[in-house]
């Protein structure tokens, strides 16, 4: 009974006019929006979740709403099936962090690159990696 709310409760939050891009058992990938700024400040914010991308500074709320965020809705319009993606724990409607899947400017073409950035609470508990298999099944096997 409890898993049936949770999977009533996140259909009922989804927003129509967001797009989602993959749903696996725990997780769903939707299109971002400017509305998401508040997500990203807070997860960039996490000196842990930097360290390796920034030596552990966050990004503050203007880069993410004047480069990062118009960055990643572009994607949506330049390449289809490509993009950054948040990714929604479904129990719950949390954000938990992006996945990235597009071209890479110096790849042979058809070779894509993967990639993610998630919250601590997110970290070792295979979200990630259920994520990423889902991303390189094919369609057939995504439910697309």
């Amino acid at each position: 009974m409890q898993r049936e709310r949770r999977r009533v409760a996140w259909q009922y939050r989804k927003d129509r006019a967001t797009q989602v891009f993959l749903e696996t058992e725990r997780l769903a990938l939707r299109r971002f929006t400017m509305a998401d700024a508040g997500n990203l400040v807070s997860l960039d914010a996490d000196p842990d979740v930097m360290r390796f991308v920034t030596g552990g500074i966050p990004t503050s709320r203007e880069e993410i709403e004047n480069e990062f965020l118009p960055a990643f809705l572009g994607y949506y319009r330049r390449y289809e099936g490509y993009g950054f993606w948040a990714a929604i724990e479904k129990a719950t409607g949390e954000f938990l962090g992006w996945f990235h899947f597009r071209p890479r400017a110096d790849a042979a073409p058809g070779e894509v690159e993967l990639g993610y950035r998630l919250r601590k609470s997110a970290w070792g508990k295979a979200k990630a990696n259920q994520a990423l298999v889902s991303v390189m099944a094919p369609p057939t096997h995504q439910g697309r």
